[in-house]
């Protein structure tokens, strides 16, 4: 029988031999099981995050969506301001008064444009200079809003672009035809002329601009009508009117100062 002091004496211990694994196999299992562990505790971290971004990102969506207030509607001018220098640069200088320094504007026997319709202005202002048979004239259209007056100046452009000749019943044919002129995406500018045979007279050019709820509309009417008479007359009328054309920003949405006071 063996003598169990003999046995701890000598750290000996009762049993099957072990046979040790190989420096490889150790190594190998033990990277594995650093492998897993890593990925666990990785996973965890992630899930930790994740409870605790989410809440946090849902109280901040929800307090942007309570902070984004809806943009105030405009305050469409509803008058003329006084002292808007819609007469500057015309000869003569002209009184600004309540009428049209336009006149209505005809179309294939449509109206086209006019104080009261297609679209109905809700104040308008006028200075109209005449000289024998020419003459120059401004209007100054305001709208209720700043829909009712692009919706004039889409009106006018459609009449132009639908009637390229107008047979005139009680004369002479006359031709309408738009021009090249930059006055903006909210601008154009077209010509009226007559026409007999080749020979082509009687020039209107017409300068129409909206900003905001407000139609500008600029004329001048001139015997003569070849193509030189027409660079003539865009050339003078883009000249004279860039002053009012600058000063137009004051009906926009996001008006400018007005002449001689504040923006509002």
């Amino acid at each position: 029988m063996r003598d169990p002091i003999e046995e701890l004496e000598n750290f000996t211990v009762p049993g099957p031999p072990m046979t040790p694994l190989p420096a490889a196999e150790v190594r190998r299992r033990g990277n594995r099981i650093r492998r897993r562990n890593t990925a666990l505790a990785g996973a965890a971290a992630v899930a930790v995050l994740a409870a605790i971004v989410t809440p946090v990102a849902l109280l901040a969506g929800d307090q942007q969506d309570r902070d984004i207030q809806p943009a105030p509607a405009p305050e469409w001018h509803q008058t003329v301001p006084d002292g808007f220098p819609l007469a500057n640069g015309l000869f003569g200088d002209p009184p600004v008064t309540e009428k049209s320094g336009v006149d209505d504007i005809v179309l294939c026997g449509t109206t086209a444009w006019s104080p009261d319709g297609p679209v109905s202005t809700a104040d308008l202002a006028g200075a109209r200079f005449e000289e024998n048979e020419a003459y120059l004239g401004r209007t100054l259209a305001l709208y209720a809003d700043g829909a009712a007056a692009e919706q004039a100046l889409g009106s006018l452009r459609s009449a132009v672009a639908d009637c390229p000749r107008d047979e005139n019943g009680s004369g002479l044919p006359l031709i309408q035809e738009t021009v090249p002129v930059d006055l903006g995406q909210d601008g154009f500018a077209f010509i009226q002329r007559s026409k007999d045979g080749d020979l082509l007279a009687e020039l209107t050019l017409w300068e129409v601009v909206r900003s905001g709820n407000a139609l500008y509309v600029d004329t001048s009417y001139g015997a003569a009508g070849d193509d030189q008479a027409v660079t003539t007359a865009i050339s003078n009328m883009t000249h004279r009117s860039e002053a009012v054309r600058a000063q137009l920003c004051v009906f926009s949405a996001d008006p400018c100062a007005q002449p001689g006071g504040e923006s509002e």
